[in-house]
């Protein structure tokens, strides 16, 4: 059968029609798609982005008046553009004050050490054990880009009831702390190694609940605790004499204070347990800033809760938030200080009602809380990151 021109005209046309619909709801659903794993950022603009639990502020200050495409398909992809941005961009820390869940550690522990690594990932070590038989030596490294936990070298002892802090080397100094009893060992170990080497005792012997900082020149400050009596007793480690030295004490003898490094290099330390008969406790919510110029004490703004073993860590925005901890019962608030307001906002909760847990400030500008103790047999691996 032949056609005429115009019956085919007729017969294709809806045809036509049809095909040219088809293809455009194609090609809009392939652009959805697209822009379900990325985002645009126009030239001069600015965007929150949240991709793979971290948010990024990317401003678009290309000189090519060009929109900006911004690849968050995979975890790795995405860390790879915020963590080295294209010429002209940037792609600053944002916070949503949220906490959104992570993978829970290999080993649930309370009053253990955790701390970032200049690698982007997190240290965990040490603690009391899920089972509640007693202090561990084993360490784990949480990597936030696959959110994964790798098993690597256990320390030379079980330690607990003390902090980890980045040398300026970037070992990872871990101190005192308490084992059966208070222990004044030290250790320090090398990620790319996996090795750790016993280093010089913090003096006047091992303290439980001791706080310990980086400081800006690369050193440690580790301040406070429990020697069997409250101390208030800092000393601050130089890890190229593999030496301490005694400084001015905290105002306030105490043990399990919350403390974090300010941007201008001083320290802020706050909270804690101040009275211990027997098995009850008072707590304080004292603050002080340390200058270590001076090697001086300044009483600043309490802390809205009277409470001790609180996590804390300084946000990339220079504010520090202090989570949890315990006042006389266990509480999930946590709260951000200003210094340069000298000020305290309360921040969203901590999804768990926790003490004697750590938060790390990691190198994406994320916080990294982990574990903790809820009373009983609560005995938590659960993770978090606070942005």
């Amino acid at each position: 059968m032949v056609l005429g021109a115009s019956r085919l005209r007729t017969f294709l046309g809806p045809m036509l029609a049809f095909l040219v619909l088809t293809l455009a709801a194609l090609a809009f659903s392939a652009i959805v798609l697209e822009a379900s794993d990325s985002s645009t950022v126009n030239h001069g603009g600015s965007l929150a982005i949240t991709a793979h639990s971290t948010c990024r502020n990317v401003t678009n200050n290309s000189t090519t008046g060009a929109s900006l495409y911004v690849p968050t398909v995979t975890a790795a992809e995405w860390a790879s553009f915020y963590t080295n941005p294209p010429s002209g961009v940037t792609a600053g820390s944002c916070w949503l004050n949220t906490f959104t869940q992570r993978a829970n550690m290999v080993q649930g522990r309370f009053s253990h050490m955790l701390v970032g690594l200049a690698d982007g990932r997190a240290l965990v070590c040490g603690g009391m054990n899920q089972s509640y038989s007693g202090v561990i030596a084993n360490c784990e490294i949480y990597n936030p880009t696959s959110n994964t936990w790798t098993a690597v070298a256990s320390m030379p002892a079980p330690l607990g009831y003390s902090t980890a802090v980045l040398l300026g080397n970037n070992r990872v100094l871990i101190c005192g702390g308490a084992a059966v009893s208070p222990n004044g060992s030290c250790y320090t170990y090398d990620v790319p190694t996996n090795a750790w080497t016993q280093v010089a005792s913090v003096p006047a012997g091992g303290r439980a609940g001791v706080v310990g900082v980086a400081l800006l020149d690369g050193r440690a400050l580790y301040c406070a605790g429990d020697t069997g009596v409250l101390t208030n007793r800092c000393d601050i480690y130089n890890y190229s004499t593999n030496t301490w030295t005694q400084v001015a004490g905290v105002p306030q003898a105490k043990s399990h204070p919350g403390a974090a490094t300010l941007t201008d290099g001083r320290v802020l330390l706050c909270g804690g347990m101040t009275v211990k008969p027997g098995r009850s406790a008072t707590y304080t919510n004292r603050c002080d800033i340390y200058n270590p110029t001076t090697n001086m004490w300044t009483q600043v703004a309490n802390l809205p809760q009277v409470k001790g073993s609180i996590a804390a860590a300084r946000i990339s925005d220079g504010r520090v938030l202090m989570c949890g901890g315990t006042t006389g019962s266990y509480t999930n608030r946590c709260d951000l200080y200003n210094v340069a307001t000298n000020t305290w906002t309360q921040a969203a909760n901590d999804p768990l009602t926790r003490s004697m847990y750590s938060a790390a400030a990691l190198s994406s500008g994320a916080v990294l809380v982990c574990g903790g103790y809820s009373g009983g047999m609560s005995i938590h691996g659960r993770c978090d990151i606070y942005q």
